[in-house]
């Protein structure tokens, strides 16, 4: 224990204009349960929380810096990472008819319908080819797909147990998709979980959704 005390020590001896604050915090979907833990602070946009012998501190960042929510970690104010609102969905400027992009909350995804749909700007679905009405300027939306009307995933896919395999929801971050039999299965996190597609499992959900 001891041990553990001086290594968090060490850990917030650098890197902050501001002390470290020994503060125990309850998140509504869990506790701290293991030591590099890392939770924006929502409520400011240089603090966050890192976990230390299970025991949530507040860290602040440098001077001039900000704490990116999706990345878990400092960055230059000056230079805020790009971002894009999360679930928002566009047609994809490469002309195909069957392309869109989604946005995974961080950066732009491209994304295929199935064989004889075409994305549909105005409904934000993949529709059959013929009904499709499309604008002369369709623009960017920021609606967020629902299960119910989110386009699946294109296949086939490869089954691995490596990254090929899986693939985050952009509509639910506590759902993924995982390969099976060559096709895209939806799949569901447990309670209090998020899918990480970083560590290919889920992970507790602290109400925030991170696509890292």
């Amino acid at each position: 224990m001891l041990f553990l005390l001086f290594s968090c020590a060490l850990l917030f001896s650098s890197g902050s204009t501001a002390p470290a604050v020994k503060k125990e915090v309850v998140p509504p979907n869990g506790t701290c349960l293991y030591d590099g833990l890392t939770m924006a602070e929502l409520g400011s946009d240089s603090a966050y929380f890192v976990c230390c012998a299970r025991i949530w501190l507040i860290k602040y960042c440098a001077q001039g810096e900000v704490f990116d929510k999706f990345n878990l970690t400092c960055v230059p104010s000056a230079n805020p990472p790009s971002s894009c609102p999360f679930g928002a969905m566009r047609p994809s400027p490469n002309g195909d008819p069957r392309a869109f992009l989604i946005c995974d909350g961080h950066e732009w995804v491209l994304e295929y319908c199935l064989q004889g749909l075409v994305y549909n700007p105005n409904t934000q679905t993949c529709v059959p080819e013929y009904s499709t009405e499309r604008p002369s300027t369709p623009q960017p939306s920021t609606k967020r797909p629902t299960t119910e009307n989110r386009p699946f995933y294109d296949g086939p896919c490869q089954e691995s147990a490596g990254a090929d395999g899986f693939r985050p929801n952009p509509a639910d971050c506590r759902t993924y998709f995982q390969c099976v039999h060559s096709q895209w299965m939806l799949r569901d996190c447990g309670p209090g979980t998020q899918w990480r597609q970083s560590i290919l499992g889920c992970d507790y959900f602290y109400g925030v959704c991170s696509f890292s």
